[in-house]
């Protein structure tokens, strides 16, 4: 039995009644839990049309001092959805010959109620959308498609905000920065010393003295050093996804398993801040060492694509953001993925990591 205000919300996003239309629950191809809430996968279908959704909702069954972050965790990501994204549209409409970003599922409904947020989400697992194995390290092919697709997101936001900054501040002010309230919270600020104190341990075990005088500055201020990568701003801020590991996209691959279409997901940890905090955690926290060997290589791929996609809005990208302040930009912001990897990787929860 479909709750009533679930029902509510599939009428809003059909723009008609809900018994017009045969209801069928799915199992979602395994996944059903998401980690700040639930998901329901449905079919709707008549005589006319099919329409196949997940709802994405704050769980009812977390304790009572989670209910707030979950519930400002939800605003975050429906107003990406129903804020940001439709300035975004119109802006685009604005040069006719530029190509949308379409790498995000589209969202259909949403309720922001209390304690009862919801998201009516296109569902893309029945378009052969897949994740990726959070075991397996992402190959040099996927980080060139991957690195394309942020330069894509990051050059729309460059370019709104060149023609539009009063607007995008205003946007970018509404989203709240959940990774300080982990910190200042005490969970994440726990996890990042406890995680350096056993890379420190594990470098003194496997005799790496050099390494483990580099990694000490992590092991000294590793708190102050996360931190400090969310409270940047400079003229090079986007609005970043912030959570943006491999479990936080999806793929679609071709006959030939090559990829045909990158799709982002899960926007609650967005937030205004450097376009390296989104490089540096995608990159660090699934690339094998033979990869890191290649940091440049992925930065112009990644580049390019700003560049051309910031072409399309009459938009020199020299004059906004060189391939130097790039490269600047990871040296002094990197401490946020580099810090973020390590503790998903110690967790527990990841096998074959440490």
């Amino acid at each position: 039995m479909i709750p009533t205000d679930i029902i509510e919300l599939l009428e809003k996003a059909l723009e008609e009644k809900i018994g017009k239309f045969e209801i069928q629950q799915d199992d979602g191809k395994g996944s059903g839990q998401s980690y700040l809430g639930d998901m329901l996968f449905l079919t709707l279908k008549n005589k006319n049309e099919k329409l196949n959704v997940v709802v994405k909702q704050a769980s009812s069954t977390v304790s009572e001092n989670t209910k707030e972050f979950m519930s400002s965790s939800y605003l975050n990501e429906i107003y990406f959805y129903t804020k940001l994204v439709p300035n975004y549209i119109e802006f685009q409409k604005s040069f006719p010959k530029s190509q949308r970003f379409d790498n995000i599922p589209k969202c259909l409904a949403a309720s922001t109620e209390k304690g009862n947020e919801k998201l009516v989400l296109e569902n893309l697992l029945v378009d052969n959308y897949e994740m990726y194995p959070r075991n397996i390290p992402v190959t040099d092919e996927m980080y060139q498609e991957i690195f394309k697709v942020y330069g894509k997101y990051h050059g729309l936001s460059l370019a709104f905000k060149k023609y539009q900054p009063e607007k995008f501040s205003e946007l970018a002010s509404c989203f709240s920065s959940h990774f300080k309230k982990f910190l200042d919270h005490g969970i994440l600020k726990k996890a990042i010393i406890v995680t350096c104190c056993e890379v420190q341990k594990h470098l003194e075990a496997i005799g790496e003295k050099e390494l483990g005088r580099k990694f000490e500055k992590y092991v000294l201020n590793g708190p102050k050093l996360f931190s400090d990568c969310l409270l940047y701003r400079s003229p090079f801020s986007v609005i970043i996804h912030g959570d943006s590991w491999i479990s936080n996209l999806m793929f679609k691959f071709n006959k030939s398993k090559k990829i045909e279409d990158i799709k982002m997901i899960d926007f609650q940890m967005v937030i205004c801040g450097s376009p390296v905090l989104d490089l540096t955690y995608i990159l660090y926290s699934r690339a094998s060492a033979p990869t890191l060997d290649k940091l440049d290589h992925f930065l112009a791929i990644y580049y390019n694509s700003v560049k051309n996609n910031l072409e399309q809005y009459d938009c020199d990208i020299g004059e906004l953001f060189s391939f130097e302040d790039l490269k600047q930009e990871w040296k002094e912001h990197h401490a946020f993925g580099f810090l973020m990897s390590l503790v998903i990787s110690f967790d527990g929860s990841i096998e074959n990591e440490v």
